[in-house]
């Protein structure tokens, strides 16, 4: 599985020093990164208390860390990799397509481009 996952992110957010993870995944202590070898395509930053899930240095998801308030975004591209990494994060939902148009849950929920939730009222 490529990308990070909703644990990741908490996983990061209570790191503070250099780590190596498995898959590829590293921290990087001067970067306040962690980042999969792959181009650099899948990363992870700190802002605050928000941790920051970039992919190609679009800010798809922002977990803020001390509230759980998760905000998605497809930052204008609905592609396969995009709705891939977002569904590796959402707990208990999901984002699929049907005739081009992106839902979220079911079919009655039109992605709109930006889902915001609480992790802790989905876990």
């Amino acid at each position: 599985m490529a990308g990070f996952t909703l644990q990741d992110m908490i996983d990061f957010a209570e790191s503070n020093k250099q780590i190596k993870k498995s898959g590829g995944r590293i921290y990087n202590e001067g970067g306040g990164c962690w980042t999969k070898l792959d181009y650099n395509r899948d990363e992870l930053r700190k802002d605050g208390d928000n941790i920051i899930y970039c992919l190609w240095d679009n800010p798809i998801a922002t977990l803020n860390i001390k509230t759980g308030d998760l905000l998605l975004d497809d930052c204008g591209y609905q592609s396969i990799t995009t709705k891939n990494r977002l569904n590796q994060i959402i707990p208990k939902t999901y984002i699929y397509q049907n005739k081009g148009d992106w839902y979220i849950g079911d079919a009655t929920q039109k992605w709109n481009g930006i889902y915001k939730t609480n992790i802790m009222e989905m876990l």
